[in-house]
């Protein structure tokens, strides 16, 4: 959750390339873009919460600056460098969302790897067949908080926890397992 870099606005309108795999431009690449002017946040994040009010904002929203009408304001850019070690080669390796709302897509070294476009659930993708071992990896997070799912303050962002997870090549998948009793004579 820590160390994560944040841009407001989307100043990179091509870097979703769908021609080439892997050759993803702006944020999504991880050899050939630096982050180093923007902010470092911390997961939870809502950006939301930090944008002015405005008497012509929906007002079910909260009247943020936020939604339609509002375009420069309702899409973020969140990017983080990790490292795995040699000694992970051979595990399964995951990214898990707790919750971002809204419309998320995940590119990991230059990879789109997940498009989720809810914002109430988590979501869970395998990475590893694109992360590096004993090397930089780069996960960004394009999130487009333009449409408005509910009738309430939903914010914009990753405003849960997100999770880096190892396991071994087979493994229970999460909520594999359910368990249930049954008694005789009933």
């Amino acid at each position: 959750d820590a160390g994560w870099k944040f841009h407001l606005g989307d100043d990179w309108p091509g870097a979703l390339r769908l021609d080439k795999a892997g050759a993803n431009a702006g944020p999504a690449s991880e050899k050939t873009f630096s982050d180093a002017a923007w902010r470092t946040v911390n997961l939870p994040h809502d950006w939301a919460v930090e944008l002015p009010f405005d008497k012509n904002a929906d007002k079910n929203h909260g009247y943020k600056a936020l939604g339609p009408g509002f375009e420069t304001n309702s899409i973020g850019w969140y990017r983080r460098a990790f490292e795995l070690s040699k000694a992970d080669e051979g595990k399964r390796i995951y990214i898990t969302f707790d919750g971002v709302y809204r419309d998320a897509t995940v590119f990991v070294n230059g990879w789109i790897v997940r498009r989720h476009e809810g914002s109430y659930y988590p979501f869970r993708e395998d990475i590893t067949d694109v992360v590096k071992y004993g090397e930089r990896n780069v996960v960004a997070v394009r999130v487009d908080a333009t449409k408005f799912e509910g009738w309430f303050y939903e914010g914009a962002g990753i405003y849960r926890h997100a999770w880096l997870e190892k396991t071994a090549p087979v493994a229970i998948a999460p909520d594999g397992i359910f368990v249930y009793s049954q008694f005789k004579n009933n």
